[in-house]
C-alpha cells in the first residue's frame, strides 16, 4: 500500500492534473451517476489507500489479540462444571410430555 500512495504522490498532483490524466469523475460518462473534480476524488484514492494500509498494519495484531481471547475462553469454559444434561422425554411434566409414536 506504500507504494501505491507513494506512486499516487509522484505521479498525481491533488490540485492539478495534465491532460487526460485527471481523476475527475463526470456524471454520465462511461455509465457514472457521479461527479467528483479531480482534487476530491485524489483526496477519496488517499484516503482509501491510506485506511486500507492500516487495516493491513493491525491485521496480524487484531489476529493475534482474538486468537488469545479465543483461547483464554476456551481454558476459562473447560475449567467450569459441566452443566445439567437437557431433560429427557420422560422427565418433562404431563401434558407437555410429547407423544411417543
Amino acid at each position: 500500500m506504500d507504494t501505491c500512495i507513494a506512486l499516487l504522490q509522484e505521479y498525481f498532483h491533488p490540485d492539478s492534473s495534465e491532460d487526460g490524466y485527471s481523476l475527475a469523475i463526470d456524471e454520465g460518462a462511461d455509465g457514472s451517476r457521479l461527479t467528483h473534480s479531480h482534487t476530491l476524488q485524489y483526496n477519496y484514492v488517499l484516503q482509501s489507500l491510506t485506511l486500507w494500509r492500516n487495516i493491513i498494519d493491525d491485521l496480524f495484531r487484531l489476529w493475534y489479540v482474538s486468537t488469545a481471547y479465543t483461547y483464554i475462553r476456551l481454558i476459562l469454559v473447560s475449567s467450569l462444571p459441566p452443566t445439567p444434561p437437557f431433560l429427557t422425554p420422560t422427565q418433562v411434566p404431563g401434558r407437555a410430555r410429547p407423544a411417543v409414536r
